[in-house]
């Protein structure tokens, strides 16, 4: 008989939930409603992709209202456009006007407008302008990320492709920008690209830059090619990993202290705005929590106080802007536990769809449906198996080759 779908949940359980506990004492919450198990089981089944994070909402994919450079950008006013009309108006405005900062930053600003409003070709023309000209303000990376965001929107997998590539290895901007690539490999049904992308990714040296996302990515990408062992042991990464951080990030959710913030807050009032001028915040605060508009304008003010005459007035302004900045941190705490929530749920219900499957073909007698293709000779190129080594020059460099999934002619129930 197959298992139902109570005994899958029991199974489930007995997996994740000490551990869970022992992640987060007051206990994420598990998929509850059968309807809904069944439901998202189906539709992994049946081969559907559930849209990655940065795609679910124009919000997360224009990365909106956050500066580059909080000393140059706090000097212009990111645009609120409240219609298409004034969508027209505006791009009018800005093609009039001459070369300048405020023309760029109002062209990016008009970019992610027209994202909004669904204007996607304005928005690509807008970016693809922004690439081309010899500009500062706003990083050329960030740049190739958005329109990588607005292609894969579109559905132009392989357009969104070329320009996560583009994205030097240098920039913060990267590790986003190779876990969306591997979506968009994973969406032209490519699983062995994604692979090589997301074994990057899952490397020891990157596991405080990447988010619960990029193992979901994993594990359903190894789901789709049954590779069922990566989806044990990736769950068992994800906790192994992720516990201090989400134990952290809990505390600052719920109290707004953190040890860590006066150091983060000190970082981005002198202007630290990069993943390597922050080791241990990077590690237990909200993630990228130095690209936040809101926070990049509090410390641009703290700043431009403490350059000011020492007065009482002063100080109590200052001590308010720091209340501010501890807030908006306990706001972006609860927001990312959210994401580790549902992330979370995802992971578990693949692991249940790896042991429904399991229990169908228990010895693994059914073939692969394709030979394995070994990997291309090339004298220039030298060709070693992946054994969890890591070697700098290695990195973004992996190839895979897979089989695809086990099909059993038959299955008796």
């Amino acid at each position: 008989m197959i298992l139902n779908i109570s005994q899958i949940k029991l199974i489930h359980r007995f997996r994740w939930g000490e551990e869970l506990r022992k992640l987060n004492p007051e206990g994420f919450r598990s998929v509850q409603s059968p309807l809904f198990f069944l439901g998202f089981m189906m539709s992994l089944i049946l081969g559907s992709l559930t849209r990655p994070a940065f795609a679910e909402n124009k919000a997360s994919v224009l990365n909106s209202i956050v500066s580059e450079n909080a000393v140059k950008s706090a000097l212009f006013s990111p645009l609120k456009i409240q219609s298409k009309t004034e969508l027209k108006k505006w791009q009018k405005k800005i093609t009039a006007m001459k070369k300048s900062p405020l023309k760029i930053w109002q062209t990016w600003q008009l970019s992610l407008q027209a994202i909004k409003w669904d204007e996607s070709v304005l928005a690509e023309n807008l970016l693809l302008k922004l690439v081309d000209e010899t500009q500062d303000l706003i990083a050329k990376d960030r740049i190739e990320l958005n329109l990588g965001r607005l292609l894969f929107t579109k559905k132009d997998f392989q357009g969104a492709i070329d320009h996560y590539q583009k994205v030097s290895k240098g920039s913060d901007f990267w590790f986003e920008a190779l876990e969306e690539e591997a979506w968009s490999y994973i969406r032209l049904n490519q699983p062995d690209k994604a692979t090589s992308k997301l074994t990057t990714l899952l490397s020891p040296v990157f596991q405080n830059a990447v988010g619960p996302e990029t193992y979901y990515a994993a594990n359903y990408n190894a789901l789709k090619i049954c590779d069922y062992t990566t989806v044990f042991k990736n769950g068992k990464l994800f906790k192994e990993r992720q516990q201090v951080r989400i134990r952290s990030l809990e505390a600052l959710a719920k109290s707004g202290v953190q040890e860590l913030l006066p150091q983060a807050l000190a970082g981005m009032v002198v202007g630290k705005a990069s993943y390597s001028d922050y080791g241990k915040e990077a590690a237990v605060l909200p993630r990228f929590f130095w690209r936040d508009s809101e926070l990049q304008d509090i410390a641009h003010l703290i700043k431009s106080k403490t350059l000011s005459n020492n007065s009482e007035t002063k100080i109590n302004e200052i001590k308010n802007l720091e209340k501010k900045f501890s807030l908006k941190m306990q706001q972006m705490a609860q927001s990312e536990l959210a994401d580790y929530r549902r992330v979370i749920d995802k992971l578990q219900i693949i692991e249940a769809e790896v042991i429904q499957r399991l229990y169908l073909d228990p010895n693994l007698k059914a073939k692969r449906t394709e030979e394995l293709v070994p990997p291309p000779t090339n004298a220039d190129v030298l060709t070693f198996p992946h054994d969890e080594e890591l070697w700098l020059d290695e990195i973004d460099s992996y190839q895979s080759r897979i089989k695809l999934c086990p099909q059993l002619k038959e299955v008796r129930i």
